[in-house]
């Protein structure tokens, strides 16, 4: 936070004194005329001290032939890390998971509020999957493990990935808690430098890549301490400079908390309600999410294809109670909403389109807004396996989550087949019968597309309390380490035999090709 000094000024009043006589019983017309007086000049006042953030490390590696003295490698590291050349080279080849880590200077552990910028470059690596990172926030040595827990911005050689960035928390216990996923726009080309950059202040966070915002969030745990690394794992980087600097002014708040209409149904889990701005400007209660169109100038246009307001306008109504789901046409539509991210928060926006590419753009752009695949019109998919991997590949290739499903496609298979495939289907509902809409509450979907909201609200409304629509899906973390090493064979049959509906574990490529889990 930028320290004003806060000046109390004593203003001086000037009076003009009249010159009296010595002689007051003279006559008036014999006294001496007034000399005017000139009033005393105020006080200058001193210019505001702008603080100057300080530099508390820059270092470019040219004089140094060795690792400083306060510097840490950790014994745990898999990989070498060595300065030469003119470079810091921190190699984690040896191992795609087990780190090699450089621990900076122990005096960064009482800061908190800092800017950390490297210019890196990846020069082999692994695989794709294969990441380089910057450690903040971290514990001192004395820490068991050492230096943990810490938060790091983590940069995938393939960073154009779903998960090609990522925020993650290193916990005590070794294990990683991923707090935020998004995709940079291109993947690290092997021998180009980048830069990389994370300011914390508080316990706000940004991260960017060649000045380019990919991260602007809250960080859920209170770590006061400060310590800054730098890691790799499975790839070889190169580290041309690193600079760390005070951070003096706070991040602008991010994240506003909206508090969306809540119906307390008897539903567990009940679908989202979205709703097509409506003509004559009302909006029912019912939904959650109101759909509009996006225009080039970012006005929010109803279904004729009017302008209701500006999306700045909407963005800044504290009364609102609803999230906006936006269809958009084009990449000029996507430029100036990133713009217009650089002052507001889009973290409530959710981008429509049934266009893959345009979605998997708008994502890649300003990864803090969600996206929505919109297959409603498409006829020619069929609920074959075959059709339904499609829909799931192709709303995966456009970096989305939700799929708005064609009429003939809710089915109670195809929706928790969708659903296994973690997509989140969605059904349109374009029948004001309540016949139909409970036919597509009973399938499971996520959520529900309609011009009838009222309908789709008062049926649920009926149900008997603690109704469960869909069944969810339990899922085994490598397995069931609980009872079996993780990511092993016996383990995810263990978890398969207590009742797991899925496993997710850790799978490599080797050289030759072959999966290996």
């Amino acid at each position: 936070m930028t320290k004003l000094t806060s000046l109390s000024l004593a203003i001086l009043l000037a009076f003009n004194l009249t010159a009296c006589n010595d002689n007051d019983d003279k006559d008036e017309s014999s006294a001496l005329p007034e000399t005017p007086t000139t009033p005393a000049p105020e006080p200058e006042t001193p210019e505001e001290e702008v603080p100057v953030p300080k530099v508390y490390l820059d270092e470019n590696f040219d004089q140094l032939t060795a690792l400083p003295a306060a510097w840490t490698t950790l014994r745990s590291n898999a990989g070498t890390v060595e300065v030469k050349d003119g470079s810091l080279f921190i190699d984690g080849r040896a191992n795609n998971t087990q780190m090699t880590t450089l621990m900076l200077s122990p005096e960064y552990q009482k800061l908190r509020n800092y800017r950390i910028d490297i210019e890196f470059t990846y020069l082999e690596r692994n695989n794709g999957g294969r990441w380089g990172s910057i450690i903040y926030r971290a514990a001192d040595s004395y820490a068991e493990p050492a230096f943990t827990p810490y938060y790091q911005f983590a940069i995938r050689a393939d960073a154009a990935g779903a998960s090609g960035l990522e925020l993650a928390l290193r916990q005590p216990t070794n294990a990683w808690n991923v707090l935020h996923k998004s995709a940079y726009k291109e993947n690290m080309e092997v021998n180009k430098s980048y830069k990389a950059t994370v300011i914390v202040h508080g316990q706000r966070v940004r991260h960017y890549i060649d000045d380019n915002l990919v991260l602007d969030t809250t960080l859920p745990y209170n770590l006061d301490q400060g310590a800054i690394g730098l890691s790799t794992a499975g790839l070889l980087m190169k580290v041309d400079a690193i600079k760390i600097t005070e951070q003096l002014d706070p991040l602008p708040e991010s994240n506003r908390v909206t508090e969306i209409i809540d119906h307390n149904l008897p539903v567990s889990m009940a679908p989202t309600i979205a709703q097509p701005a409506p003509v004559n400007g009302i909006s029912s209660t019912a939904a959650t999410h109101i759909a509009y169109q996006l225009d080039e100038q970012l006005n929010l246009l109803n279904t004729e294809q009017k302008k209701v307001m500006a999306l700045r306008d909407y963005l800044n109504d504290s009364t609102r109670r609803t999230l906006p789901l936006l269809r958009i046409q084009n990449e000029q539509t996507i430029n100036k909403l990133k713009t217009l991210g650089e002052s507001y928060d889009l973290a409530d926006i959710t981008l429509l389109s049934d266009q893959p590419e345009l979605l998997r753009k708008a994502r890649i752009a300003i990864p803090a807004l969600r996206t929505a695949l919109d297959y409603s019109k498409q006829t020619g998919l069929s609920s074959s396996t075959k059709d339904i991997v499609t829909i799931a590949h192709n709303t995966n290739s456009s970096l989305a989550k939700i799929v708005i499903l064609p009429k003939h496609l809710v089915q109670t298979e195809v929706v928790s087949h969708l659903q296994r495939l973690l997509i989140t289907p969605w059904a349109n509902l374009d029948s004001s019968s309540p016949l139909t809409a409970a036919e597509f509450l009973s399938t499971g979907v996520n959520g529900i597309y309609t011009e009838q909201p009222d309908s789709v609200l008062s049926i649920m409304k009926l149900m008997a309390p603690n109704t469960l629509l869909r069944k969810p899906l339990i899922t085994g973390h490598r397995g069931i380490p609980a009872l079996e090493d993780e990511n092993t064979l016996e383990g995810i049959l263990k978890a398969i035999q207590v009742g797991a509906d899925a496993v997710e574990y850790d799978v490599y490529l080797s050289k030759d090709n072959h999966v290996v889990v």
